[in-house]
């Protein structure tokens, strides 16, 4: 595998249209170009010059292109042309055709960053992991690096909301993660505001699916952060280097770089910072590698910043013959009828346990 030269492909969630000036902007289009649907909408209402883009008669698996110049920013946009006509439905591979000529066009013109949305996965209907993959084999040897752009659950007055409120607390610490964290703070009351939902995806900077590039993405961007801070995330990045295991040595190196990012806005934005260990995934065993590699980079964070303490959980979660204790996760998630196995989010049992180990912690 040909080294990788930067941080490759990334999934952030936010509006795509926050994504910094400098980064292109690529998204999928019918060759009639009428982007009548989804975010489409947003592009032509923005950036206009349909006749422009039309005149350059791009077929399925070419790119039209609109200049920097033309459309008010640092970068240009890719119209990646992955059907004849904008109604149809289904997977087309000339999505991933398009991805080909994207890199030729990035690698030719000097573009080094790409923000796209979730490419073929709404109205064609690709599956998210197919869609990453493709993406990794395209750019892996490229210097073109990408950025995949997922919209989080709208709040009220904040449809990609990026500056947000110090909030779920827990004994005056905001607590930061993904879904363990959001049903963390769900389980035992930690917000000022009820949520939407009765099982929301997000509060605060708690959302579900969450990685770390998402979290350090929000922050770099202006979430609001309190004087002290819980944060336990990861457990997405370890799924992801799972999912992808071909790409392992890669993730891996982008995720340890991602961290330590992560590590310094905290470090530089907090007067403390309580970093959590993840927990065992008893869905998958193979991953266990990989979760002791991240606790490992996590409990060595104490020793270089002086605000940062890092509190070991996984123990926790194991039983008297270091085994993974399962009665300790949830073994089905899911609305009735679409009830499916789990063995990765913690149940109220494990929950508990974690609540009780940050309380003795903190007092």
């Amino acid at each position: 595998m040909a080294p990788v030269r930067g941080e490759k492909v990334q999934q952030v969630m936010c509006d795509l249209f926050s994504a910094p000036d400098d980064h292109a902007l690529a998204h999928c289009v019918g060759a009639d170009l009428r982007m009548g649907k989804g975010i489409a909408v947003d592009f032509r209402v923005r950036y206009g010059h349909v006749d422009f883009l039309k005149l350059q008669g791009k077929v399925p698996g070419e790119v039209a292109v609109l200049p920097a110049e033309m459309c008010g920013r640092a970068a240009p946009i890719f119209y990646l042309v992955s059907k004849n006509i904008s109604t149809a439905y289904g997977p087309r591979w000339e999505d991933f055709c398009c991805l080909q000529e994207l890199r030729k066009l990035c690698e030719e013109m000097g573009v080094k960053k790409v923000a796209m949305p979730r490419i073929g996965c709404f109205n064609d209907h690709l599956s998210l992991p197919k869609v990453e993959e493709e993406l990794y084999s395209t750019f892996q040897s490229s210097p073109v690096s990408v950025l995949v752009f997922s919209p989080p659950n709208p709040v009220v007055g904040h449809p990609y909301p990026l500056v947000l409120p110090p909030q779920p607390s827990f004994m005056g610490w905001q607590v930061l993660g993904d879904s363990n964290m959001v049903r963390f703070c769900v389980r035992f009351g930690l917000y000022s505001q009820s949520p939407l939902e009765r099982f929301p995806k997000q509060l605060g900077l708690c959302i579900s699916g969450q990685r770390m590039k998402s979290l350090h993405f929000l922050i770099s961007a202006g979430a609001q952060l309190h004087d002290n801070v819980i944060v336990m995330i990861g457990t997405n990045d370890i799924l992801q280097i799972f999912r992808l295991s071909q790409y392992r040595t890669d993730i891996k190196q982008t995720l340890r770089a991602t961290f330590f990012q992560l590590c310094k806005i905290l470090s530089s934005r907090c007067r403390r910072v309580l970093f959590v260990t993840l927990p065992p995934i008893p869905a998958h065993a193979e991953c266990e590698e990989d979760v002791h590699w991240l606790n490992a980079l996590i409990l060595k964070a104490a020793n270089h910043r002086s605000n940062f303490q890092v509190l070991n959980t996984y123990p926790l979660f194991l039983t008297a013959n270091n085994v993974i204790d399962t009665s300790r996760f949830e073994q089905w998630m899911g609305p009735p009828g679409n009830v499916r196995p789990d063995g990765i989010h913690l149940n109220h049992q494990g929950l508990s346990l974690l609540k009780l180990k940050l309380e003795d912690h903190i007092s």
